[in-house]
């Protein structure tokens, strides 16, 4: 969490200014070679956390079909056109499969960078699902 050298100068935030502070979005150009200036923009906490969720099948399990898409689905969420209205929809998850690998994933990493979710996030979702199986065994 970014911390102040005098963090006790600033006043705290009530309820009201906490609820509406940090609604809107972010937006980011990035120049991915072999595409262009693509614009991308940040994800609300539930588009992320349906994103998250989307790793799973309904009845809690671990949905690997799900994992192998998680780039093209996130790219699909964050790059938009000039008026920020999405550029893609989840029809095109299989034609973002037929762009070449280093390309995409080019624009995966900067969409990723400016959303804030790592490898190690989905790591972490396959790290999961693979420990609930055992810890319902017990």
């Amino acid at each position: 969490m970014p911390t102040t050298n005098q963090p006790e100068t600033l006043p705290l935030l009530d309820r009201e200014s906490f609820l509406k502070s940090g609604n809107g979005r972010r937006f980011t150009v990035g120049v991915i070679p072999g595409l262009g200036r693509v614009r991308i923009r940040s994800l609300k906490e539930s588009e992320r956390s349906e994103f998250e969720a989307e790793a799973f099948d309904d009845g809690g399990e671990f949905d690997h079909d799900a994992l192998t898409t998680a780039k093209r689905r996130l790219v699909i969420l964050c790059v938009v056109d000039a008026n920020g209205e999405p550029l893609l929809n989840f029809d095109d998850l299989d034609a973002l499969g037929e762009k070449d690998g280093a390309i995409f994933n080019a624009l995966y990493k900067e969409c990723a960078k400016h959303t804030g979710i790592n490898e190690s996030d989905l790591a972490a979702l396959v790290g999961n699902s693979k420990a609930t199986p055992a810890a319902d065994s017990r």
